[in-house]
């Protein structure tokens, strides 16, 4: 007997817990937008510089000779050519030389200058959304609800039955 209510005490007590239910749901959104932009510079510039010098340099030498020849110390001597006769003679020679002397120098230069330049103007952007819905149920399931109705009617039953006893 004392069995049978031990067990009738203990089903009503872990019988009366009541069932919790938690009900959980994650909603995640992610937008990922990737905007990807390369930019390229390139610059060059050639510079080119070319001097051509000519020097001429022109040396002259002139040379005059003159002659003048002037006799006639009053006429007689000439018995072929004891000379005297000849009144006033003028020779001129003229002799011009001339030398060019020509120096040619060419100078060429050149210079080139070069430069690239790329830039990343890439960005991205993240949108994360997170939607958590969290639900806990509280109650009873049939199987409780029917073990509860089991030790109401034990604690009546041996109620009944404690009295009956008692009568006898």
């Amino acid at each position: 007997m004392k069995q049978l209510v031990f067990i009738l005490l203990s089903l009503l007590v872990f019988s009366c817990k009541s069932l919790q239910k938690t009900v959980s749901s994650l909603k995640q959104n992610q937008e990922t937008q990737i905007n990807n932009g390369i930019s390229l510079t390139n610059d060059t510039r050639l510079k080119e510089l070319a001097d051509q010098i000519i020097k001429r340099f022109f040396n002259e030498r002139l040379n005059i000779d003159i002659q003048k020849i002037k006799y006639d110390t009053e006429k007689p001597v000439d018995s072929i050519t004891g000379k005297h006769p000849v009144s006033e003679e003028t020779s001129i020679n003229i002799n011009r030389e001339t030398n060019v002397n020509e120096t040619d120098s060419i100078h060429q230069e050149a210079d080139s200058v070069s430069s690239t330049e790329t830039r990343d103007n890439s960005q991205m952007t993240v949108k994360t959304k997170k939607e958590t819905k969290e639900e806990k149920q509280t109650g009873l399931s049939g199987l409780q609800k029917k073990l509860i109705a089991v030790g109401i009617f034990s604690i009546i039953g041996f109620i009944v039955f404690i009295i009956i006893k008692i009568r006898k």
